[in-house]
């Protein structure tokens, strides 16, 4: 069966994140993309995402005893209809922002401890092969909050006009 269901993962794992869209070794310049973990113990979950066509992937073990990894590629696309990503700091009720395409490159080095997330469903089908690639529709992240942040969060800016001294 072709999967058309979002694909919802409360505390998610996240990781190779690369938000602002940089290019590096494995991306090309302007490709927003990260990975989530497919939490599964017993391996019925991937395998029924893999039955639905998803393109999950293990990753390399270190050793033998290393219990193996999946993870699905997440595509972080502005485009035509753009993600809900919300921000939140120590926890889900200390809401900052919304990020968007300027900002969501923030998320390549934040502290991030929790993240909840609703991936959509994009079936394609090239000659023979046919799959789907997940986009990213909703992300709610918690970041953790540093010890200066309340101090710099109620500090009122004032505006000053910028004189020359020449």
């Amino acid at each position: 069966m072709f999967g058309r269901k979002n694909l919802s993962i409360g505390n998610a794992k996240i990781m190779f994140c690369n938000f602002s869209g940089k290019q590096k070794k494995y991306n090309k310049d302007g490709s927003r993309t990260f990975c989530v973990v497919v939490e599964d113990t017993d391996k019925v979950k991937v395998q029924e995402l893999i039955d639905d066509g998803w393109n999950v992937k293990p990753l390399k073990q270190r050793d033998d005893t290393e219990k193996p990894v999946y993870y699905i590629q997440v595509k972080v696309n502005f485009d035509n209809t753009p993600p809900v990503i919300q921000l939140f700091e120590d926890n889900p009720q200390n809401y900052v922002c919304d990020l968007n395409e300027d900002t969501v490159g923030i998320l390549d080095t934040a502290d991030i401890i929790h993240v909840d997330l609703v991936i959509s469903p994009y079936n394609w089908e090239v000659g023979d092969s046919k799959g789907i690639k997940g986009y990213l529709k909703k992300m709610y992240v918690t970041v953790e909050k540093d010890e200066f942040a309340d101090k710099y969060s109620t500090h009122e800016h004032e505006t000053a006009e910028a004189t020359s001294p020449f």
